[in-house]
């Protein structure tokens, strides 16, 4: 592994336990303002002490709790393990195997973003989908809280990236911080160069057409 791969699967990670905190923070904001009944009938909670301590129990799973299904945590970790997956994989890619999409043109845009699929990412997305069914089969959640934990990961996910690549633009405090972490992320710095790239041959295109009498949009 190189030190620039070793670079960026170090901000990747960091990015995904970021995510993956602002993710569990909603759904505890969630649960406390969205009681609903477990649709498993037979579910028996068995939190009875301190909820400062129960709460510990919860994650070392000693107890059962039967309250907590507004939104699926399951569904929050399988989608965004998966969403991690379809946007990094092949910048620092584990194998470049792929029999299925490997003649399907390039695999990124002008800005480095994925544009097609490859295999691993598609068994990724099966896998995936798989994993709402067997959830929302265990009748452990309503099919409502896996949708709404799948579309919440999404959203939080592509908020994040979004933000991450124009906190420059404006500066805050959190945007401070946020710069900081992000300062040597080797596809935020080619992510922004590109960008600039792109939008000076979009200018220069523009530029030739209106000298040209071309009415430009």
């Amino acid at each position: 592994m190189t030190a620039t791969n070793h670079r960026i699967r170090r901000h990747i990670f960091r990015r995904h336990i970021l995510n993956l905190g602002t993710l569990f923070l909603l759904r505890a904001f969630a649960i406390i303002s969205t009681m609903l009944p477990n649709p498993l009938e037979s579910c028996k909670p068995t939190a009875t002490g301190s909820p400062w301590v129960e709460a510990f129990n919860i994650l070392n799973g000693s107890i059962v709790t039967c309250a907590d299904v507004m939104y699926s945590g399951h569904t929050v970790n399988i989608t965004l393990c998966a969403m991690t997956w379809h946007t990094y994989s092949h910048v620092v890619p584990i194998s470049t195997f792929d029999p299925l999409f490997a003649m399907g043109g390039r695999l990124t845009n002008k800005l480095g973003d994925a544009q097609r699929l490859t295999t691993a990412k598609l068994l990724c997305w099966v896998f995936t989908f798989v994993g709402y069914m067997c959830i929302i089969g265990s009748r452990f959640h309503y099919t409502l809280d896996v949708f709404i934990g799948m579309i919440l990961t999404v959203a939080v996910f592509k908020y994040h990236t979004l933000f991450i690549r124009s906190c420059h633009l404006k500066e805050t405090w959190f945007n401070s911080i946020m710069m900081w972490s992000e300062a040597d992320a080797e596809d935020i710095i080619e992510y922004r160069k590109n960008l600039s790239g792109v939008n000076t041959s979009r200018e220069t295109a523009l530029s030739n057409r209106g000298s040209q009498g071309v009415e430009m949009p």
